[in-house]
């Protein structure tokens, strides 16, 4: 125990020695902590690191510790030897090496090893370490007095880089966190937000940041809540933004226990001037800023002094130019095809979020997923009803401002037809031709078929059906169907459909495949099938009249 406790004492000394002490001086301690551990094979950071991390232009030290049996070989970062050179010292005794790195860089940081080798044979042993580069840790918040309005949001800034934990203490003992009515919060960036002050909330205020290596550091401030106080914007801003070409208005208020200082924006103490107007009065200090541009946006201070004790408080606000909202058009009068697809279109600029409104209702995705809106913006239908049409408005919104835009709908129901011909494209004479009809609209009425080339209506007949297959309320579907198709029957047949409030058609050929509507044929598939029988029938006579040759031979 009496030899564990030395080698503590020593390890402790020589720690302080190597932080703050020279570095001679933290040779001759680690030569006294040799004799306390021998036996022992190691290699340590005893100096210049913290948590094995450590920072730039500072000094380590690596220890490697080994007992008389070995003979020392080498010192190694990241697998490469390290040469006496340079920023780099090797001290030595019979049982340890010392490397001190001076001048720390952040490429000092990574794996140390020690090598040695055991007397009387090629043995070597090589242990290592791990130490690790850290930025020095930046306060970016300077220590000034605050002041505050009573029942009024404040927010204190903490701001600091290359820090891992940050805490709020308050008077220098209570530890602040998020209240749980909300009344305390603290921010994602490291701010302390009160949403609702209290005079009680007046006092001392410590931002304390560390980091793996450093600690302690932090920011301090004075808060003060008084009741006849306030920094407030007004006129054409919103939360703080605004837009180009608008009013807004800045009032310092304060009581007469205070007296005023300054006001300043961005650092640079305001005068009236051109669009600048500044207003004053015994308690209240204002400026006014007309035909405001993106450079009006930034930070405005006002600076008070309380008289009773002479300090100085300081009441900040926050003024952010957006870009004003611009839509590609100012309204919509649109036609959509009943049971089409269709997008209602709302193309805007400078928006942070976007809405659909019909019938005083906000429209969501619908779980069928007929109603959807697109990334784009625009609200699409993948198939339209007659209950769409109606007056439809796009809100959009910034920081600053809402806008909106009013789209109206009209839903068609001119019936959708399609015509769909069997066979498709290979007909001979005398072959069963069928042509089908599907006609679909609201208010559906008829279905009928015509000639094209004297308009004539084609009625049932010999050889010729016509036959409505399909009816409902929105769609009905009709057969023509030639039982054996004749030269004569070749045309153009059209479907014709009638609904409610208007009809439309469409029309299919019907030509016998040796002809076509030229007397040629005049499809692809057509001509390379009619070339295909034609080589048959001829293969087909001449085995015919090999045939007949043979028997009767």
């Amino acid at each position: 125990p009496w030899v564990q406790l030395s080698r503590a004492i020593v390890f402790f000394v020589n720690h302080m020695a190597c932080q703050f002490a020279s570095l001679y001086a933290c040779f001759i301690i680690n030569v006294v902590w040799i004799r306390c551990t021998s036996g022992a094979i190691s290699i340590s950071a005893v100096g210049g690191t913290r948590n094995e991390y450590f920072l730039s232009n500072r000094q380590i030290q690596f220890n490697c510790v080994y007992d008389s049996s070995y003979n020392f070989i080498s010192f190694q970062h990241n697998g490469t030897q390290i040469p006496p050179s340079g920023r780099y010292f090797i001290y030595n005794s019979i049982t340890h090496h010392s490397l001190v790195v001076g001048e720390t860089q952040p490429t000092d940081g990574g794996t140390y090893s020690c090598t040695v080798e055991r007397s009387g044979s090629q043995e070597q042993i090589s242990v290592s370490t791990f130490v690790m580069y850290e930025e020095r840790i930046v306060i970016n918040s300077p220590n000034v007095n605050f002041i505050g309005t009573y029942q009024g949001p404040y927010t204190l800034p903490c701001k600091a880089e290359n820090i891992r934990t940050r805490r709020w203490i308050q008077n220098g003992t209570i530890q602040l966190t998020n209240s749980t009515d909300g009344r305390i919060q603290v921010l994602n960036d490291g701010s302390l937000h009160y949403t609702s002050l209290r005079l009680g909330d007046t006092g001392s205020y410590y931002c304390a940041v560390s980091s793996f290596y450093e600690y302690d550091h932090g920011v301090y401030y004075n808060f003060a809540v008084y009741e006849d106080v306030s920094f407030k914007i007004a006129g054409d801003a919103t939360n703080g933004y605004f837009t180009v070409n608008k009013q807004i208005q800045l009032d310092c208020v304060y009581g007469s226990s205070i007296e005023f200082i300054s006001l300043t924006h961005n650092d640079t103490e305001i005068s009236s001037s051109g669009r600048v107007y500044v207003v004053t009065s015994n308690t209240q200090h204002s400026v006014v800023v007309s035909k405001t541009q993106p450079s009006d946006g930034g930070t405005w201070t006002c600076t008070l002094r309380k008289l009773a004790d002479g300090k100085q408080y300081v009441m900040t606000a926050r003024t952010v130019y957006e870009e004003p909202i611009i839509f590609q058009e100012a309204q919509y009068d649109l036609t959509g095809p009943y049971l089409e697809a269709y997008t209602l279109p709302c193309v805007a600029s400078n928006i942070r979020t976007r809405k659909w409104i019909h019938s005083n209702t906000r429209i969501t995705d619908s779980a069928d997923g007929r109603v959807q809106e697109l990334n784009d913006g625009g609200l699409h239908f993948a198939t339209l009803r007659m209950e769409d049409a109606g007056i439809y408005y796009c809100v959009v919104s910034s920081n600053y401002e809402e806008e909106h835009i009013v789209v109206t709908l009209t839903v068609t129901a001119f019936p959708k037809v399609d015509v769909v011909k069997q066979p498709s494209y290979w007909i001979e004479a005398n072959d069963i031709v069928t042509l089908t009809c599907t006609a679909s609209s609201a208010g559906i009425q008829s279905v009928g078929w015509s000639r094209e080339s004297d308009g004539s209506r084609v009625f049932s007949q010999f050889y010729i059906d016509v036959d409505e297959v399909f009816r409902n309320d929105t769609t009905i579907v009709s057969m023509l169907r030639f039982a054996a198709i004749t030269a004569s029957q070749q045309d153009t047949y059209r479907c014709n459909a009638t609904s409610t409030v208007g009809s439309s058609s469409r029309s299919t050929e019907v030509y016998l495949s040796s002809t076509g509507p030229s007397g040629d044929d005049t499809s692809e598939s057509g001509s390379r099938l009619q070339h295909v029988r034609s080589h048959t029938l001829s293969y087909c006579t001449v085995f015919f009249v090999m045939y007949m040759y043979v028997l009767f031979n």
